[in-house]
């Protein structure tokens, strides 16, 4: 199964991000701070097959790293998707995300923090 909804280059958006986790959860400054050095590093570019993930560690908590994975659609409806891939902290473990669309937007929960991260179509 396949959904085209997916297909192309999503950057995560640190700005969107910052503001679900206003609305989420109750930050410190200092914390809502620290969310710079994790957040709007991360490029996903998936084709029908594979997830080509790149996440930018300068100035951040977390080294560069690139990886390339296969994944399969398992579920899908009119506002969401269901995808079985390799975790993105263990390739060796494979996980369900569930990732919601809106607009140009599309926005996944990680497993660390409580609040939603957010991702924007570049291509």
């Amino acid at each position: 199964m396949i959904d085209t909804r997916l297909l192309g280059t999503w950057q995560s958006d640190l700005r969107k991000t910052k503001q679900a986790a206003r609305e989420w959860c109750d930050l410190p400054e200092a914390k809502r701070k620290k969310l710079n050095l994790i957040f709007g590093k991360l490029r996903v570019r998936f084709t029908r097959t594979r997830i080509y993930r790149e996440f930018d560690g300068s100035n951040s908590v977390f080294e560069s790293s690139k990886s390339v994975v296969r994944y399969q659609v398992v579920a899908k409806d009119y506002h969401s998707v269901a995808i079985l891939a390799p975790g993105i902290f263990d390739e060796d473990e494979q996980e369900i995300y569930h990732i919601h669309f809106e607009g140009k937007y599309h926005w996944v929960w990680p497993d660390l923090p409580a609040f939603p991260e957010y991702f924007k179509r570049i291509e």
